[in-house]
């Protein structure tokens, strides 16, 4: 064998047996989801310490997710009014509430239905936290409680500038 084969087959070798070595410390952490075909997704961690304070937006799966953290608390919400059109909602930074596109359905900071015509309050996105980890099941929603005789509101929708989602 050529000696250019050798000292090939020799770095080669040498690289590979580096690389398998533990180089200590903690491992590099596993990215989640892992990759599956839309809508087969179980369920999606992250750390705690990703998700901020007050209200955030993700899209998990195809499926819109609002998750609220207070403290070490996260409830998650469905990114869809309970309405009969139901349309996306957006959470509106000034006014602290979630709201239609055509503003005149709204919701609390916790899911309650305020205004408009909601049938119930919004649906639930199953959201567990613990030791300092968040998991997501995006296709598990849990159905509002019924909302009914609700006030209807003409208001103008939150600016797109002033929306979450």
């Amino acid at each position: 064998m050529p000696l250019r084969v050798k000292l090939a087959i020799g770095a080669f070798a040498g690289v590979t047996v580096a690389w398998l070595i533990p180089k200590g410390g903690t491992p590099a952490p596993v990215a989640t989801p892992t990759a599956t075909p839309p809508g087969h997704l179980t369920a999606a961690e992250e750390p705690l310490g990703a998700v901020p304070a007050g209200v955030s937006f993700r899209t998990i799966d195809g499926v819109r997710v609002f998750l609220v953290r207070t403290g070490d608390t996260v409830a998650g919400f469905h990114g869809v009014a309970t309405s009969a059109e139901d349309g996306p909602i957006h959470w509106c930074i000034a006014a602290k509430h979630f709201e239609s596109a055509d503003g005149r359905v709204q919701y609390d900071r916790g899911g309650k239905a305020m205004y408009g015509g909601a049938r119930r309050d919004l649906d639930g996105i199953q959201v567990l936290a613990s030791a300092g980890r968040v998991t997501i099941f995006p296709h598990t929603t849990l159905p509002g409680a019924a909302a009914a005789g609700l006030p209807e509101i003409d208001t103008t929708p939150c600016a797109a500038s002033d929306r979450v989602g």
